[in-house]
Formats: structure tokens, C-alpha cells, sequence
């Protein structure tokens, strides 16, 4: 699991964030291409499979699986600011509107991650537990799809 925190600077208003998951991202080549700078996963952090967690305003706002791994961006004119991406899969890319803060308060209480999720500015991953991933559905199926 890789929380994915997007920035009030990319998107200024929740139009930006909604227009580029329902028209942006599917409109790439490849669908679901995401790019960003250097720094925030490194080339072997992300695998295809893992689910990835978008939050924005210290909210889940959009959850979906990883299609590839890190991949480099060679070849496209965002290359110098974005110079890697990974592809998501659009199949499994859906909407939610839950606080962060009470997911990082499960995980915390399950001693899964004790870090704070909602302040930090790092694209936290959580490596491959199961149970952090029944927290994450169990809140998402009890608070419902975004409005």
C-alpha cells in the first residue's frame, strides 16, 4: 500500500482533482500514466498490484491498484520535472471520501504504522499488509463513494 499525497499546488480546487481522474488520467498513453518528480518512490518502491491511496486535503480521495512499477519518462516534454511515472489501473481506480485521520488511527491501534499520515508530506508506504488493506475497505465501504 503507497499513499499518494497530491498537493493543493497541482490541484488548486477539487474540479482539478476531479477532472483529472475522470478525464485527465484516462486520456494519457498510456491510461492511467501518472508522473512525478524524483524523490518520492524510489525505482523499486512500487510494485505492480499495490494498491495506492490518493489523499488530498487529509482526506482518501481516490484508491486503485498499480498497473506497473516505477517506470522512467523518457521521450515526453514533462521530463525534466516528471521524470518517472507509474501506470494505474484504471479498471480499479475509484472514488472515496474518507479522513485520513481515521485510517492512521486504525493502523495505529493495530501497531501497523504509528507515524502520522495526515501532516507528513512523504508518499508513505505501508509494505504488504493484508490487514491494513481490510482497514482501508472497511472504511471506505462504511463512509461510501464521494458525493
Amino acid at each position: 500500500m503507497r499513499f499518494i499525497k497530491l498537493s493543493t499546488d497541482e490541484f488548486p480546487t477539487e474540479e482539478d482533482l476531479q477532472e483529472y481522474f475522470s478525464d485527465e488520467l484516462p486520456s494519457r498513453e498510456p491510461p492511467g500514466r501518472f508522473v512525478f518528480p524524483m524523490g518520492r518512490i524510489g525505482e523499486d518502491g512500487l510494485r505492480a498490484g499495490e494498491t495506492l491511496v490518493f489523499t488530498y486535503e487529509a482526506r482518501i480521495r481516490y484508491v486503485a491498484e498499480a498497473k506497473t512499477g516505477v517506470l522512467k519518462n523518457a521521450d515526453d516534454p514533462e521530463t525534466a520535472e516528471y521524470p518517472v511515472y507509474f501506470v494505474i489501473n484504471m479498471e480499479t481506480l475509484r472514488p472515496t471520501d474518507v479522513p485520513l485521520q481515521k485510517l492512521e488511527e486504525l493502523l495505529a491501534r493495530e501497531k501497523i504504522y504509528s507515524k502520522n499520515l495526515v501532516h507528513s508530506q512523504a508518499w508513505v508506504p505501508i509494505q504488504h499488509d493484508t490487514r491494513a488493506q481490510e482497514l482501508l475497505e472497511g472504511l471506505i465501504a462504511k463512509q461510501g463513494t464521494a458525493k
